[in-house]
């Protein structure tokens, strides 16, 4: 790494020391330049942020190399072509319950809600979607997901994205990928949270609440890292060596309150990513469970950073930010059915996946 990385890299580790340790008095720092190695970047997620997970590495796959997805769904899942309304109903019918409530049935029998679709997600239409993007060059080529490795992860007693929704991921992901790089875990007990082995502290595993981070005996974080990188160092088990950096996202997305998207996110970066070129791992949290919902929890004790620590891989966390008007997002949730622009959420030229985009291109290496 030449002297001007280091310079770089020192400066912002010290700026976000700093940070750390009293971020309300000192101004977020911008993203540095170069230092991940543009070959190892990959997602994960939770909830909306496993969905979101699955539209960065779709739309993405020439740039994103592999994703862990907790409780998510199908690429376009929520897609019916008839607008926001429809896409939310059928985000939170098939898409999350695995099919429209008797509620939901009620209010499109009176025309009060568009029920479009099956009654269940729809994994050939997705599958038909993917490619035909793909074509129109939205997203990237299709035969970029082949070789690439992918970790599914459901609970069993999820009754908020109900295991058959994974089921259905599972099953989309087996069109693109192969069946050694594709791999599904199932928690028996988890209700809709983020699995840990560590945080002890956490909701119990059958809890779905507030920070939505259990004590599951299951190191998700870890599995996802393992599955993505291979053979991995054992994870630091002591206090954290690397730094915690609250940076602008503004500079990847203008008024980004106005998109649903906080004014700030946050970076882990280990102390060997200030000597060398490191991995990338983006993760995605869900809905509430943002920064300015449950402060550093989720950050702190989803478990990659020590995982990170050991095997030099930085971790981006984005964030969004709850909206009660337009667009409407009273939960904070990543978009995965169109808040934003309900025909184009989930391509290319989607408002919060170029803001990812252009997170993961500051950070990026040059080749």
């Amino acid at each position: 790494m030449c002297l001007r990385r280091k310079s770089v890299m020192k400066s912002v580790i010290w700026a976000g020391s700093v940070l750390f340790g009293a971020f309300a008095l000192a101004a977020p720092v911008q993203l540095p330049p170069e230092y991940v190695d543009p070959d190892q970047i990959t997602t994960s997620g939770i909830s909306s942020g496993g969905y979101m997970a699955v539209q960065v590495h779709v739309a993405y796959s020439a740039l994103v190399k592999g994703a862990g997805i907790i409780a998510g769904g199908p690429y376009g899942c929520a897609q019916t072509g008839k607008g926001e309304q429809a896409n939310l109903q059928r985000a939170l019918g098939p898409c999350m319950a695995g099919d429209y409530s008797l509620l939901q049935r009620t209010w499109c029998f009176w025309g009060l809600a568009i029920c479009a679709g099956t009654n269940a997600p729809d994994v050939a239409l997705s599958v038909e979607a993917t490619r035909k993007r793909a074509s129109a060059g939205e997203i990237d080529p299709v035969a970029n997901l082949r070789t690439q490795r992918v970790l599914l992860v459901s609970g069993m007693s999820d009754q908020t994205i109900k295991p058959l929704v994974m089921n259905a991921l599972a099953a989309y992901y087996r069109s693109f990928v192969t069946v050694e790089n594709l791999r599904y875990e199932t928690i028996l007990e988890a209700d809709h949270t983020f699995p840990t082995d560590s945080y002890r502290e956490g909701n119990p595993c059958s809890s779905s609440a507030t920070p939505f981070i259990s004590d599951c005996r299951f190191d998700a974080a870890g599995r996802i890292l393992q599955h993505l990188y291979g053979n991995l160092q054992p994870r630091n088990e002591g206090l954290p060596r690397g730094h915690l950096i609250e940076f602008d996202q503004a500079k990847f997305l203008h008024a980004p309150e106005s998109q649903s998207m906080a004014r700030t996110g946050w970076i882990y970066v280990p102390e060997s990513c200030a000597s060398k070129r490191c991995s990338l791992h983006v993760v995605f949290h869900g809905c509430r469970q943002s920064f300015s919902e449950v402060q550093r929890k989720f950050i702190e004790h989803a478990g990659y950073n020590p995982w990170a620590d050991t095997n030099d891989i930085m971790v981006l966390y984005p964030q969004t930010i709850a909206s009660a008007g337009t667009p409407y997002n009273p939960k904070g949730c990543w978009d995965w059915w169109g808040y934003t622009d309900p025909e184009r959420w989930d391509t290319k030229d989607a408002v919060q996946l170029k803001a990812i985009k252009g997170m993961i291109d500051r950070l990026k290496s040059s080749r």
